[in-house]
Parts: structure tokens; sequence; C-alpha cells
């Protein structure tokens, strides 16, 4: 059962901070509470102005302040997270620690002689992490002796696997999604009134066609081909929007991309948001231009939810959508890097002709598939597999 167990999540960047890892870890920090235990949340401190201590739908958050605008302000996080981590580690259970990087060998080397399992949720681009530095080798010796390491996706196994990671430390929990049921009814024409209510931003005409994409915004996702791509498509689809939730250090550089390209009035840059469900029923497109290792959660949840996806087409993609066919009516991969190709993507897949008020059969089988319940219901059977007997 899970009630009483107290569980320690560990992740440097948690909400409102987004992205995939950060949206496992919230979803799980939820859920986990919901499931009857008592997680906690331990995270870093990224401005001065932001509270030590807070709650995330009613979860503790500590955070450790973390001033990379300093010099040794990594490690003098690293350092507040280890007195952290010792000062508190009778009060826990379990630890589970998001990312194979610098936080999970604090945590090993700290707790190392704990009985406390510590646990590793591995992401896709961990592996070449840890092969790019000296450092990032050491993270690997000390992560290799973790109790458990979740992942979520094939290719993250494959990469931990010829890292040299033991494959009976390796547990498949695949990520969980949240159901929203949209496309029903006049939900689009609902969701963009509610959106135009609270934010200008996203004010526009009932039926233009909208692209959405949610993520952090970093160099080398391939935002500035999506935007140069915009300014083709606003040309054959002049109410055209392009709504890119999200934050990161490519703010700034992208809002002046955007300037340039006199594109303010259709590319709009809100922020971030918590909840996405008004968000999905509002667009017509989600669309994800990097390539990557795995399928980036935001488009499982997107195509879970009956929102089709446009995602940059990479070899381990290409493998998932053959591995799970129900992802196939939802999801287009594109092999074209190019701005043209792009253009013509979202100019036909933005085709009126291609909406639908109602949930395809791929989207309810990939809700079955992947529900929220199952994860934490996974997540709760490994805690419990590896907290010795004395302890329970």
């Amino acid at each position: 059962m899970a009630a009483g167990l107290r569980i320690l999540l560990v992740s440097r960047r948690f909400w409102p901070q987004v992205g995939d890892s950060e949206d496992a870890m919230a979803d799980l920090a939820d859920g986990l509470r919901r499931h009857g235990a008592q997680p906690t949340v331990l995270s870093a401190r990224w401005a001065t102005d932001w509270p030590r201590i807070s709650h995330f739908q009613g979860v503790p958050v500590h955070r450790i302040p973390l001033r990379l605008d300093r010099p040794w302000g990594r490690w003098t996080y690293l350092l507040g997270l280890a007195r952290w981590l010792r000062r508190h580690r009778s009060q826990f259970d379990v630890v589970l620690v998001a990312r194979l990087r610098r936080e999970a060998a604090a945590a090993l080397w700290t707790l190392r002689r704990s009985s406390t399992p510590i646990v590793l949720r591995a992401e896709a681009d961990d592996g070449a992490w840890q092969s790019a530095s000296v450092v990032g080798l050491r993270c690997r010796h000390r992560c290799q002796q973790a109790s458990a390491i979740v992942y979520h996706d094939r290719a993250v196994q494959n990469d931990l696997i010829q890292a040299g990671y033991r494959s009976s430390s390796l547990y498949a929990i695949p990520d969980g999604i949240r159901a929203s049921f949209p496309r029903r009814g006049d939900a689009r024409r609902t969701a963009r009134l509610a959106l135009a209510k609270i934010h200008a931003d996203f004010y526009c005409p009932a039926e233009a066609p909208i692209a959405l994409f949610v993520g952090r915004l970093r160099p080398k996702l391939g935002l500035a081909r999506l935007v140069q791509a915009w300014e083709h498509v606003i040309r054959r689809r002049p109410t055209a929007k392009l709504w890119l939730i999200g934050d990161g250090p490519y703010r700034d550089d992208l809002y002046r991309w955007i300037s340039d390209l006199d594109l303010r009035h259709c590319v709009r840059m809100p922020g971030t948001f918590e909840c996405l469900d008004e968000l999905f029923n509002a667009a017509d497109l989600l669309v994800y231009p990097e390539s990557t290792t795995g399928l980036p959660r935001i488009c499982l949840t997107a195509a879970a939810n009956g929102l089709p996806v446009l995602a940059r087409s990479s070899p381990e993609l290409q493998v998932e959508l053959q591995r799970q066919p129900a992802l196939q009516s939802q999801v287009m991969l594109l092999d074209r890097s190019d701005v043209v190709g792009w253009s013509e993507a979202l100019l036909d897949r933005l085709k009126p002709s291609l909406r639908s008020d109602s949930l395809s059969e791929g989207s309810r089988i990939l809700q079955r598939e992947h529900s929220m319940a199952r994860m934490i219901r996974r997540h709760l059977d490994l805690f419990h597999s590896l907290i010795p007997k004395a302890d329970r």
C-alpha cells in the first residue's frame, strides 16, 4: 500500500519550468499524493524571489539556491543539496532523482551509507551527456550504483545498456498522460474564448488555424526554422496563429527573431501554463521541430487527447510508431529539415478538412495504454520492492 510511504523527488528543474522530465516529475508528485503516499520535492531555487519552501498541488517543494551567473554557483548548489539530504535522510523511505546527472551523483554519494533506496529516472539524452565530459563519466560511474533506474522509452534502454548499465537494474515504466477528453461539440470555440479572456495573445478569429508548440525554449530545438516556415504559412493562410508555450534561454533571441520577421501579430509567446487542456482544445496541431531519440512526452499527450502532431523524424521515432500503431493515426513525421518543407507540411496538416470534434480510436487506445494511474502504481510497486522488509 502507498499509505504513509515517504518519497523524496529530486529534480533540478520543477514547475513552473516545463519539459518532458519536469512534467513527468510534476505528474508523479501529484499522482503519488493522490494514491496516499507522502511525496516531497527537492529542487533548485532559480531566482532570489522564489520562495525556499512552497507547495505544488499540496506537495511540499523545498528549493536550494542555484546561481549559474556566479563562479562556483553550480557546486554551491550541489553542496547545499547534499547538506539538505544529509539533514533530512531519516525522513524518507525512498528517493527518486530525475536525470542521470549531477544531482543523481550527489544523492548517491551523500546517502551511500544509508539503507534508503535511490531510484533514478533516465531521459533520452542522459547517455550522451555522460559520454561528453570527464564529469559525465564520473556521474555515470556513480549512477551505476543506484538501486534501480527507470526508463520510459526503448531508445533510452538501449543507450543505458550500451553505456554499461546492468539490465537487471533497469525498469520500464511507460509515461502516463493526462486525458482531458477534448474535441467534443463546441470545445474548440469554448476553449478559444476562455483563453482570449485570460491573455490577449490568444485572441484570434473563430476559424483561424492554430499550431501549438509546448516545451522549453532552447536554441537547438528547431524553433527558428519553425518561425521561418510560419512566414510562408501566413502568406496563404493570413489568419493562422502559432503559439509557442514555454520559457527558456532562447526566449529573448527568439522574440527578436519574430520581431525582425514582422510576425508578432501571428506568432505568440504567452509563457508557461500549468494546465494544457484548453490549449489542446483550442489548437488544430501540435508541432515539435526537433529530432529526438524517443517520443517526446508532450507529443504522446497531444496524440492521446486527439490533437494531431507534426514532428521532426528520426530513426527512433519511426520505430516507436511501428511499435505503437495507435500513434500512426495522430502523428506525422517529417524527414525534411528545410523551411519550405516545413511550411508545406504545416499548410497540409492545418487544412480545415482534417479537423475533428471527436477522439479517434487510436487516441482512446493511447489513453488506456498510458494511463496516469498505471504509471503511479508501477512506481509504487517498484518502491515497495526495494525498501528493506525491516523498514516496511
